[in-house]
Order: C-alpha cells, then sequence, then structure tokens
C-alpha cells in the first residue's frame, strides 16, 4: 500500500519584493520558460535524524508581464547506499500544487518531509518538482533537492576486519555484529581504503568500489543480523603501495566501533 510521506503542505502567492529566502539549503533553481522560473526548491534544515521533518520550499516567480498559472508536481524517493528502495520503506504518493501568479508576483508552497517509519534505513530523500503552465504542453521548469536522513546505531554494531595480506595482494574477511536488543533486517556496510587497494572479487556480499570508497550490501540469504549475532563477507583484492586497514566503518548510514 502506497504510504504519502506528506507531513504538512502550505501554498501562499507574494509579491515578489517580499520574498524572502535567506539560508536555503540545496537551493535548486532554473530558467525562466514560459513565464515562471524556479527561484528555490530546497529542504531546510539540510538533514534531519529519522522521527523529524524537513521543510521543503518551492518559490516560483513570475518573470513575464501577464499573469501566470498552471500546477507544480512534487516527487520524492527514499534513498540509501544500495540500489531501489531502501529496506523498510514506503513509496511516496506524488504531490500536486496550483499557483496563479500576478506580473511581478511569486507563489510559494511548502511541503514536510522526512523519515516517519521505524523501519525504514534510507539515509536520504530526493525530491523533484515539475511545474507546468496551463496552455502550454510540456514541463515549463523543473528542479530537485536532497535531503540527508541521520539513521541511529542499529542497537550498537561493532566491525571485525582481518586481513591477510601478501607483496601486492590480499584477502580480508569483514565481520558485522549486532549488540543490540532489535534486529538489523537488511544491511549496507560503508568503508574507505587508506591504501590503494582494488577489490577483484567478493563472496557472501555485492561489493561495490569507487576510489577507495567501498560498499558492501548484504546478499538474500544473509539480509538479518539477529541481536547478539553477526554476519560476515569477505573479499580479495591487489594493491602496490599500501595496505592499511580501513579506520572507520558505517552500517546503514550509522558509525560502528
Amino acid at each position: 500500500m502506497l504510504r504519502r510521506l506528506l507531513l504538512a503542505a502550505v501554498a501562499v502567492v507574494v509579491p515578489l519584493a517580499a520574498m524572502l529566502v535567506p539560508g536555503a539549503a540545496n537551493a535548486a533553481t532554473a530558467a525562466c520558460t514560459n513565464g515562471v522560473a524556479v527561484s528555490q526548491f530546497a529542504f531546510n534544515p539540510a538533514t534531519v535524524p529519522v522521527g523529524q521533518t524537513s521543510t521543503l520550499t518551492l518559490v516560483l516567480q513570475n518573470c513575464s508581464s501577464q499573469t501566470v498559472q498552471g500546477q507544480s508536481i512534487w516527487t520524492s524517493k527514499f534513498t540509501w547506499a544500495g540500489t531501489g528502495l531502501p529496506p523498510g520503506c514506503p513509496v511516496s504518493d506524488p504531490v500536486a500544487f496550483s499557483y496563479k501568479i500576478a506580473p511581478g508576483g511569486a507563489s510559494t508552497a511548502t511541503l514536510g518531509l522526512g523519515d516517519p517509519v521505524a523501519s525504514c534505513q534510507a539515509t536520504g530523500i530526493q525530491a523533484t518538482v515539475n511545474v507546468s503552465v496551463n496552455g502550454v504542453t510540456g514541463t515549463a521548469a523543473t528542479a530537485t533537492a536532497n535531503l540527508g536522513i541521520i539513521q541511529p546505531a542499529p542497537g550498537g554494531c561493532h566491525v571485525t576486519y582481518t586481513p591477510n595480506s601478501w607483496q601486492g595482494g590480499f584477502t580480508a574477511n569483514v565481520a558485522i555484529a549486532n549488540n543490540g536488543s532489535t534486529a538489523v533486517n537488511g544491511w549496507t556496510l560503508t568503508f574507505a581504503f587508506p591504501g590503494d587497494q582494488k577489490i577483484t572479487s567478493a563472496w557472501n556480499a555485492t561489493l561495490a568500489q569507487s576510489g577507495t570508497s567501498v560498499t558492501a550490501t548484504n546478499l538474500s540469504y544473509n539480509a538479518t543480523i539477529a541481536p547478539g549475532g553477526s554476519q560476515s563477507f569477505g573479499f580479495q583484492g591487489t594493491w602496490m603501495a599500501s595496505n592499511t586497514s580501513p579506520a572507520s566503518f558505517r552500517l546503514n548510514g550509522a558509525a560502528c566501533t
């Protein structure tokens, strides 16, 4: 069942001279098209912990000499380090706002967004707005804004990194322990190599490397880490100058010891 993440929504029209948008976070703007322009599309604050919301504000400017009216369609999706919808997260419904702006004016609409679902493991929300103008075919303006979501440590996690190195090559076993009282259902572990290591193969997890950054995601059979339990994976790689072990790890966005 689709679950709407709309928590609060307001739309008003104000004179352009009175429009104040200081301190906007993740602001996005677009050029004037068919008489309308996006002068702000931003989350404030730019990052919130789970259970709290951020206000997403859209400010449309009439950049023509005629009154313009139409509709803005807002869509949002949860994001995380993995692919697709994060574990435990709902799909959000689009939200529509109508506007009518006199010459020299602006229209402001706001929407409260956050992660209200305890089981949702998202580390962000990506919102997109598409603005249409009555009588004009297609999208007149579009903009995107991103919100960061701070996930709590899943009951406290501990990572043990055990390498086995030889000149030019190495293997490593990584054990993730859940020290909390609730299960971790679906996990993504992120870390960075201090050296020039390159992963060549892996087992018990899907690994992706971009530069020194590594993302490891569970497979279907080891997605759950029970309270007091652990899951492990391993990989093989190469190195030339240094095979120093990673200094820190994050599980579903939360720091581990």
